[in-house]
């Protein structure tokens, strides 16, 4: 009899730890998937948040980007700030209405995650960087600056963007715009 009860119990004991490894296994077989769909979701995010800004290769995409923010640093982007843009797009980029506004609502587009444009300015002005003369960089940074002043008025938070831009572009010098 004792011979039975022993072997009962080593039977339980194996049933209980084949219980519990199998419980474990697919726990951690769980966690292992979660794990993995929760590393895909952050790439996503992470994609997600910097692919715009990283399509900007176009350096006339790039300077809108840089016009209509300067445009919404002084609040809400006025109807007098939208028309010099497509003003100045006209003039320098040589293109028409509906492509000036198309680039617009795509540079609007682009940045509307970004709650402080100037901390992602390296990676937009990188396409412009290399690509632009000296006077062409001179010339965005005025672009900038005339859309500042579009409203009657320049905001010192306009003007510091507008200088740290310049200073990225053509180095440290007087913030005279023109």
């Amino acid at each position: 009899m004792h011979i039975l009860m022993a072997i009962l119990g080593v039977i339980g004991v194996v049933s209980v730890v084949l219980y519990r490894l199998s419980y474990t296994y697919s726990a951690g077989k769980e966690l292992a998937e979660d794990s993995k769909a929760l590393w895909r979701r952050t790439k996503w995010k992470l994609k997600r948040r910097h692919d715009l800004l990283d399509t900007l290769t176009d350096p006339r995409e790039v300077a809108t980007v840089l016009m209509v923010e300067t445009a919404k640093l002084g609040g809400e982007m006025t109807v007098s700030q939208k028309a010099k843009i497509a003003q100045l797009m006209r003039r320098h980029f040589e293109i028409d209405d509906a492509e000036a506004d198309d680039m617009m609502v795509a540079a609007a587009f682009k940045t509307r995650d970004v709650a402080d444009v100037e901390n992602v300015l390296v990676r937009i002005l990188k396409p412009v960087r290399e690509r632009l003369t000296d006077k062409e960089k001179l010339d965005l940074v005025q672009m900038m600056h005339e859309v500042a002043k579009a409203d009657g008025k320049l905001d010192p938070y306009q003007d510091r963007f507008i200088g740290v831009v310049k200073d990225k572009l053509v180095g440290p010098t007087s913030r005279n715009y023109g």
